[in-house]
C-alpha cells in the first residue's frame, strides 16, 4: 500500500520539487516526490520517485538514504521511473529492532516493488546496496531486467 502522508513526528519540507536541467544540449524536467510505502510486515519505507516508464530501483549503501541517488535522478530522462528507497534502519524509513541481514533488505526491496505495482525493474545497488541487489536477483530473477552494481 502506498501513501504520500508523512510519518508521525516527521516534519519534512515540501516533498516535491521541479527544476529544468540541461545536459549536452538535452533538456530534462525533474520532478522528485517523496512518498511512503507500507509493507505487509508493518515496515514503512520512505522513497523518492521521479519519472514514468521503465522502472529502476536504486538501493543505497550502509548508513545512507535515498538521497545518495538524488543528483543522478535529476539527470535521468523522464521516461524512466526511478524509485530510490531509504532502506530499513536508514533515513526516515522504519527502524525495527531486528532484521538487518541482506536477506531482510532484499525481501523489503521485493515487497516495495509489489507495493508499487512494479512487476519487473532494473535494480541498481551501490556499496551495501549492491549485495542487496544481487540477493534480489537471486531470490526473484524474473523481477530483475538488469542488474547494475556500483
Amino acid at each position: 500500500m502506498e501513501a504520500s502522508d508523512e510519518l508521525p513526528g516527521y516534519n519534512a519540507p515540501t516533498t516535491e520539487k521541479s527544476s529544468e536541467k540541461s545536459l549536452q544540449g538535452e533538456r530534462f524536467l525533474t520532478t522528485l516526490t517523496i512518498k511512503s510505502a507500507h509493507l505487509p510486515d508493518g515496515l514503512t519505507l520512505r522513497y523518492a520517485e521521479r519519472g514514468t516508464g521503465l522502472p529502476i530501483l536504486c538501493l543505497h549503501g550502509y548508513s545512507d538514504s535515498w538521497y545518495s541517488f538524488n543528483a543522478v535522478m535529476g539527470y535521468l530522462p523522464g521516461d524512466l521511473r526511478v524509485v530510490a528507497p531509504s532502506q530499513r534502519g536508514h533515513g526516515d524509513s522504519g527502524h525495527p529492532a531486528g532484521g538487518y541481514g541482506v536477506d531482510d533488505f532484499a525481501a523489503d526491496a521485493i515487497a516495495l516493488l509489489d507495493a508499487l505495482g512494479i512487476e519487473r525493474a532494473a535494480v541498481v545497488g551501490h556499496s551495501m546496496g549492491s549485495f542487496i541487489a544481487q540477493q534480489v536477483a537471486l531470490r526473484a530473477p524474473q523481477r530483475v531486467t538488469h542488474l547494475i552494481l556500483i
